[in-house]
């Protein structure tokens, strides 16, 4: 088992804003980041183990500069790229084929809540919660100095923001969204040297 807590202050603290095409660099002010993480792996058996994660994240501005207000970031605003909470778990089994080797499946799933991607909060850019599970099926051999892993990412093929830009309510009007990859089954040989 493992916690985490904190608190931290920051000061001068960046954020990117744009004016019409450009992205500008400016420090906004102060913002405070509080949270805390815990973590669980339970080794239930020789063959099973099952691993829990959740994070919560309270952030804010403290004060703002008066470029930062003019780019539109207000105090009420959430920090960038800062879900307030987040839930993963996983749990990995092993079947043992005697002299043959053995099998390993495992299962992971993750939740996060919804996030902004920039600092002015824009909706064109704003991810809603969402799950993410991935799943795989490894061989290893008990004489061999090889692995062999069947993997599927996104397995439930779910469309989410990875990160984006918007100044849509400038002169420029545009709006710039990066999606995550889409579902995706990868074949991976590990050998050991």
């Amino acid at each position: 088992v493992n916690v985490a807590v904190f608190d931290a202050d920051y000061e001068d603290l960046q954020i990117i804003v744009r004016e019409s095409f450009n992205p500008l660099t400016v420090n906004a002010g102060d913002a405070r980041v509080r949270g805390g993480e815990f973590e669980l792996t339970w080794r239930a058996t020789d063959d099973l183990e099952i691993d829990f994660s959740a994070g919560h994240l309270d952030t804010r501005y403290v004060r703002l500069n008066q470029p930062a207000q003019d780019s539109g970031v207000r105090l009420e605003n959430k920090l960038a790229n800062s879900p307030e909470w987040s839930l993963a778990a996983g749990s990995a089994y092993r079947f043992a084929l005697g002299d043959r080797g053995e099998f390993t499946a495992r299962v992971d799933w993750s939740w996060q809540d919804g996030e902004f991607h920039d600092a002015v909060n824009s909706p064109q850019i704003y991810q809603d919660a969402f799950h993410f599970v991935n799943a795989s099926l490894a061989y290893a051999p008990n004489d061999g100095p090889w692995q062999l892993t069947v993997a599927m990412r996104n397995l439930l093929d779910e469309t989410y923001l990875v990160t984006g830009n918007s100044a849509f309510d400038t002169a420029a009007a545009y709006v710039e969204q990066v999606y995550g990859r889409p579902r995706e089954i990868l074949v991976v040989v590990n050998y050991g040297f």
